[in-house]
């Protein structure tokens, strides 16, 4: 159960079903294990003033939220240490919005026995390693059609084997709208190193459907690029998610 100087200090910040579920000592057994944990781990921290109350109270709502939402019969409590560690992880990513929604629905996916099976630690881990950015480039990958990226590159060759040559643009993408712009290089190094994704050249997307991105990528870097003495070679390539980058997407965003 939360202490009582924690509670009274977000009771009036959160909605009664919120209390019900998370603070109650006659909650279900996952509402007062996470409810448990929250007290542990956010109450110091709030005392110390190291996190706002309304924050903490957007967080524990979002979370109630979620966890309301899973069927009662697929509420699971038998792995504490995930819901610990997504808390744990959590603490000081909680003042931005986007990754409160990424951390309140990991964990929830770790309470919910039909997504928890491969979840491990790991996922809490790399999900506090990454900034307001990198979360937002993860959002708009997991909005995309395969989620998948289509990225192109021009390159200037100066004989016509292509033997010599100097790339001359960062790689730009082309989204679900047919919007281009240049691929956010910081941000899929990042996601790269925790293993989250994958920037792959000289392969496209086969599916027919992807095909006119690359047709806009191309003629958008050939214009760009016109008029110098040497041939444009454009590289085709893809942006797209890990197998654990696959099953991550699927914990953090409902």
């Amino acid at each position: 159960m939360l202490d009582p100087i924690t509670l009274e200090a977000i009771k009036d910040l959160i909605p009664e079903s919120t209390r019900e579920l998370l603070f109650n000592p006659a909650a279900n057994e996952v509402g007062k294990g996470i409810g448990a944990l929250l007290s542990m781990l956010f109450s110091p921290l709030l005392t110390l003033n190291v996190i706002e109350k309304q924050k903490l109270a957007k967080f524990a709502d979002k979370i109630a939220n979620k966890v309301n939402n899973i069927p009662e019969e697929d509420r699971d409590f038998d792995k504490p240490g995930l819901a610990l560690k997504a808390l744990e992880e959590s603490q000081y990513q909680i003042s931005n919005d986007l990754l409160q929604d990424m951390f309140s629905s990991l964990l929830a996916s770790g309470v919910n026995n039909q997504k928890n099976e491969d979840i491990t630690p790991r996922y809490a881990t790399v999900l506090s390693q990454i900034g307001f950015k990198d979360a937002v480039f993860l959002q708009e990958l997991n909005n995309q059609e395969g989620r998948s990226f289509p990225i192109a590159k021009s390159r200037h060759t100066y004989d016509v084997t292509g033997s010599s040559f100097q790339d001359a643009s960062d790689p730009f993408l082309c989204n679900e709208g047919d919007e281009i712009k240049r691929v956010p290089i910081e941000s899929v190094d990042v996601l790269q190193s925790l293993g989250i994704i994958k920037q792959e050249e000289f392969l496209a997307i086969a599916e027919k459907e992807f095909q006119n991105k690359y047709e806009l990528l191309d003629d958008y870097l050939r214009n760009k690029d016109k008029g110098g003495k040497y041939y444009i070679k454009i590289i085709p390539g893809v942006i797209h998610p890990t197998n654990f980058g696959n099953h991550l997407l699927d914990c953090i965003f409902e």
